[in-house]
């Protein structure tokens, strides 16, 4: 063989072997991952097992290697040049993207850095959150299919990846020269050959150092070099953050049988824990005791007085009704009892000179009686023509010209008459809570104005029958008494939800209620 290849000088792997020859066959399989990235850096093969067992053969000096001509720079900081290395890295993003398993790229980031990086051996490690957040694992090695665990030399460097991530962080690119972050007499340090290693954390999304490349060969490392690992450690990290998404590992049922048949009974005796029963409804805030303002007569409103939530005294005109037809009969009326009182007078008079005179007087006095008591019923219809509040209050409605100009009939309602800081909670529960029906249940109500805190009261009367509500839901009226907690009571009107509890019962009731109520009522039992 001619060329720069031939010409370089095999590295003192053989101190290496003796690291690794006392172990089993398995660290022979080391032994045989640096010797064979040896030959493919044009090392040509050991010279067999008699010289490494030879304590007196000693390799010869290593020159200083030429590099390849097409990753030739032109100083030590350059990029490499030439297309088909350019070329090769595309190449290998192109199939880092291609991967179709978490294992296949694993194998690709040893195995192609080893190569764009002239590194000598390339170690894929990911940190093992089981057993603490120093604590790293090899996962694949170049130019090995598998990685075998009982290798020393795997043990050293998943130990000493470790010591470096303790003692100055694993998150950024760093160089290490051994023996660095190694003990004194530490014999695998002294041994291995590939003194200059490179760690390059692969990309992650949250940030978090939980990948990297650790790359070893005899040269220190260039500017050129270091920019290409850490370009391929971006590159590896996206494809491998993406295959770890797409392929979570999903664990078989028998391999959780013992887990799911242990933790069975647990969930069969913990669904009977005794926990109160809640339902959730609607609520409204509402005057409590307060005076309704109906209607007297049949009329048409033609004004209102008081504007909503406007304070009113005893007496206070609220409402005006359109007069028109009362005024008109008390004023009839009146007529109408003048002339009873003429005819009374002239039945007195010819009661003195003719008994047909004393028979008309009865008649003319029963009907002057008649027509006074016409006229004092129209008088009371036109003074309550205008309608004045019969207690001190708030007046409650909605708006004015809801009611004005509107002929409304009597004992419609008006308006309510309320007494300050005197209200109650208004609750419709649907038909399908009826379990949680009963006087005195506690109400922990949210109101829309004010979630964060909650108002506690205790539910005093329920209709006995459902109705329908605003939203067309068939539901039971629930009258709850505010608790008295010496805070401000809320105004009229506040809407928000009750948590209404009822009885007590277990967490499978609570959690099968409804879906047990529903199959009594589909199956009639």
């Amino acid at each position: 063989m001619s060329g720069p290849a031939s010409r370089r000088q095999p590295a003192p792997v053989p101190a290496a072997a003796g690291v690794l020859r006392s172990t089993s066959g398995a660290g022979r399989s080391a032994h045989g991952a640096a010797a064979a990235n040896g030959e493919q850096r044009g090392h040509g093969p050991a010279s067999g097992a008699s010289r490494v067992a030879d304590p007196d053969w000693t390799p010869p000096p290593t020159p200083r290697q030429p590099l390849p001509p097409a990753a030739a720079t032109t100083s030590a900081g350059d990029a490499p040049t030439g297309t088909g290395h350019l070329a090769h890295l595309l190449k290998v993003e192109s199939d880092a993207r291609k991967a179709t398993g978490v294992r296949e790229l694993l194998h690709l980031a040893a195995n192609e850095t080893r190569t764009l990086t002239r590194a000598r051996q390339v170690f894929v490690l990911h940190r093992d959150g089981r057993t603490g957040a120093t604590a790293w694992r090899i996962g694949c090695v170049s130019s090995l299919a598998t990685v075998d665990r009982e290798v020393p030399l795997i043990r050293w460097i998943e130990r000493l990846a470790g010591r470096i991530a303790t003692a100055d962080g694993l998150d950024q690119t760093r160089e290490v020269v051994l023996p660095a972050y190694c003990d004194d007499g530490d014999e695998t340090a002294a041994a291995y050959p590939f003194v200059n290693m490179l760690w390059v954390p692969l990309w992650s999304r949250d940030g978090r150092t939980t990948d990297g490349l650790l790359l070893a060969r005899e040269m220190a490392w260039l500017q050129s070099d270091r920019r290409i690992a850490e370009r391929l450690a971006e590159t590896f990290g996206h494809s491998l953050a993406l295959a770890r998404t797409k392929h979570r590992p999903v664990r078989s049922f028998v391999g959780r049988r013992r887990k799911v048949l242990l933790a069975l009974p647990l969930i069969v005796l913990a669904g009977f824990l005794p926990v109160p029963i809640t339902a959730l409804a609607p609520l409204e805030t509402v005057p409590r005791d307060a005076h309704v303002v109906a209607m007297p007569v049949d009329a048409i409103v033609q004004k209102v007085l008081v504007a909503p939530n406007d304070a009113v005294r005893a007496q206070q005109p609220l409402v005006r009704l359109v007069d028109t037809v009362a005024r008109n009969k008390y004023e009839v009326a009146a007529r109408e009892v003048t002339v009873a009182e003429a005819r009374v007078e002239r039945a007195n008079s010819l009661s003195f000179s003719d008994p047909k005179g004393r028979h008309e007087l009865g008649i003319a006095r029963a009907e002057l009686a008649l027509r006074i008591a016409e006229r004092n019923y129209a008088r009371d219809m036109l003074q309550q023509l205008d309608i004045a509040a019969a207690v001190d209050g708030i007046a409650v409605f909605s708006d004015r010209k809801d009611l004005e100009g509107k002929p409304l009939s009597t004992g419609d309602r008006l308006m309510q008459i309320a007494r300050p800081g005197q209200v109650e909670f208004r609750i419709d529960l649907a038909v399908a809570d009826s379990i949680v029906l009963q006087p005195g249940a506690k109400v922990t109500a949210f109101l829309d104005s004010d979630p964060l805190n909650a108002v506690s009261a205790t539910v005093e009367r329920i209709d006995y029958q459902p109705r329908l509500t605003e939203a067309n839901v068939a539901a039971y009226r629930m009258i709850a008494k505010l608790d008295e907690t010496g805070r401000e009571p809320p105004r009229f009107g506040t809407r928000g939800t009750a948590q209404v509890q009822g009885p007590q019962g277990n967490i499978w009731l609570l959690l099968f209620r409804r879906p047990l109520a529903a199959l009594r009522q589909w199956a009639g039992v």
